[in-house]
């Protein structure tokens, strides 16, 4: 072989190597970029962080994009599936319910009648399923069966503190399905994704009366002890929320150290918001000054950035999503409206 055709070979071979690289590239930085759920008329699509609308009204219900994929449902009542970024069925139309099914780890949470379970992007099942109809309660409690860093909550049955039977309990359980956190804690129990698990444990004190204990563990198990406060949320960005021990169950912020960084100056979040919700996002935390229904958002250092006048306010891939009066508005972290529903 010539030295001169030995070269071109080179050549061609670093050219294509380079555009498979770039080709690479694009596709990864297709899949960073952030794409919203908006509705208009009833049916829900998709917009890029622009506002450009990428995939088309069609659905009437539309969850949040995790990991490249994103739950909903075709038809009002019917099955729930798993769209791709172009907005593509890659997980058919086959669970009663993926509500809470973002995907986290490569796993998401579903429902086929009262089974509960993780599968992967595949749609197959990994975890093995729970079967709500053991327990007492509603299916919608059964929401609180979720999975995070590779761990899921275990739900069982037992008997109350004062006796009465027909208690849930929740542990958790890893990937294998080890025990890593027996079933014993009266709430489900708050994983963190900065390392720590939390929930509440009642027992009978020497008065005859049940008790109410916080214990905080790390993701093997071991107790971490956080004296002054009587509720530890997620740690997520370095700090979490806590229910001071002062009347009136105030909340406010701690650190890693168990340093109260945010003075517990905030009421309660409803039940219906999940623990989570205490955490920090983006540099933000959402917040309720009154029991009035009306939410906002403080800063790291309990600055209040979004005033609490909105009827529910989240944080999706860097935007803010505010609903007022029943109509969505995203805006950027400087307040700029990004889209706004009609």
């Amino acid at each position: 072989m010539s030295k001169l055709k030995l070269i071109l070979i080179i050549a061609v071979a670093v050219i294509f190597a380079a555009g498979d690289v770039t080709a690479q590239k694009k596709t990864q930085t297709q899949i960073d970029q952030p794409l919203f759920s908006v509705r208009q008329d009833g049916k829900y699509g998709y917009i890029d962080k622009t506002g450009k609308l990428v995939i088309p009204y069609q659905f009437r219900w539309a969850g949040d994009f995790r990991e490249g994929l994103a739950s909903v449902k075709k038809d009002s009542g019917g099955k729930c599936g798993y769209i791709d970024r172009t907005g593509k069925l890659v997980i058919p139309y086959q669970y009663d319910r993926c509500s809470y099914g973002d995907f986290e780890n490569g796993l998401a949470k579903v429902m086929q009648g009262d089974k509960i379970g993780f599968i992967d992007k595949t749609g197959k099942l990994v975890y093995p399923w729970w079967n709500s109809k053991k327990y007492e309660g509603s299916v919608e409690e059964e929401e609180e069966c979720f999975q995070r860093d590779g761990i899921a909550t275990l739900v069982a049955s037992g008997t109350y503190c004062n006796g009465w039977q027909g208690a849930r309990f929740y542990g958790c359980i890893d990937r294998s399905g080890r025990l890593i956190i027996p079933a014993q804690y009266y709430s489900p129990l708050v994983i963190s994704s900065d390392g720590y698990i939390s929930g509440y444990r009642m027992f009978k004190g020497k008065d005859g009366l049940c008790h109410k204990v916080i214990e905080v563990f790390d993701k093997t198990g071991r107790p971490i002890q956080f004296p002054g406060v009587s509720f530890v949320s997620y740690f997520s960005e370095g700090l979490a929320g806590v229910e001071g021990q002062e009347p009136g169950g105030k909340y406010g912020y701690i650190d890693k150290t168990g340093k109260l960084v945010i003075p517990c100056q905030f009421e309660q979040l409803p039940l219906h918001h999940t623990p989570d919700e205490f955490s920090f996002s983006d540099g933000m935390a959402m917040v309720q000054l009154e029991h009035n229904g009306k939410y906002g958002y403080i800063d790291k250092t309990g600055k209040l950035i979004v005033p609490c006048e909105y009827d529910d306010v989240w944080i999706e891939n860097g935007l803010v999503c505010l609903e007022k009066d029943e109509k969505w508005t995203y805006i950027d972290k400087t307040g700029k409206v990004i889209w706004q529903e009609k």
